[in-house]
């Protein structure tokens, strides 16, 4: 009787965990879903700048498209990748032999989540490039390009702070390498529980 009872409390501690790792799953999906539809609208912005600038200083023009380029390349990456692990993601969790398989996709769209980030803001940075080299194609006017990108860079860094204080406030840091191992696996878990369960009767 006991060892029957020991057993159901094992299987519903898996289960319970395999409900924190799909809530887990479902916020990884959203998450990178934003960031790919954010990059899809930036790259067609950054497409519609591909035009001839006219004569301008050879320097110019070359950060101009360099950095042009860059961007659509950086965001085409986030789409693609976005989009990738979001549709792989969930079928292997949901094909998987076993509750294992959610935990691996889990991880694997966290490491993926990493890089498509990392490639965002590179991409961001560089449209802010390309937004400055553009005020000084367009305006021929020295004083008003100057205060322009003096502008533009305090609302850059502005940004960047905004950034930085968010992450500090909600990063939260990983308990597990893997998540949910230490709810079914973990022996101090299942004992406690099994106590509270019999001295409650």
């Amino acid at each position: 009787m006991l060892e029957a009872e020991r057993e159901a409390l094992r299987w519903e501690a898996f289960h319970s965990s395999l409900n924190v790792v799909e809530r887990e799953l479902n916020t990884l999906t959203n998450y990178l879903s934003n960031i790919g539809t954010q990059a899809a609208l930036i790259s067609g912005f950054v497409f519609a700048t591909f035009a001839p600038v006219g004569a301008q200083a050879p320097g110019l023009k070359a950060v101009y498209y360099a950095s042009a380029s860059l961007t659509f390349g950086l965001m085409i990456y986030c789409l693609v990748t976005s989009t990738l692990v979001t549709s792989l993601g969930p079928t292997m969790a949901l094909k998987g032999q076993d509750g294992s398989a959610m935990r691996v996709a889990v991880e694997y769209m966290k490491d993926e989540r990493k890089r498509t980030f990392i490639s965002f803001a590179a991409g961001a940075v560089c449209f802010e490039i390309v937004v400055i080299a553009q005020i000084w194609i367009s305006i021929s006017d020295i004083p008003v390009a100057i205060a322009c990108t003096l502008l533009l860079l305090a609302c850059f860094a502005w940004l960047a702070h905004s950034a930085h204080r968010i992450f500090s406030r909600f990063s939260v840091p990983e308990s597990s390498p893997t998540t949910g191992q230490g709810v079914v696996t973990g022996k101090v878990f299942l004992r406690k529980a099994f106590n509270a369960t019999s001295s409650s009767r």
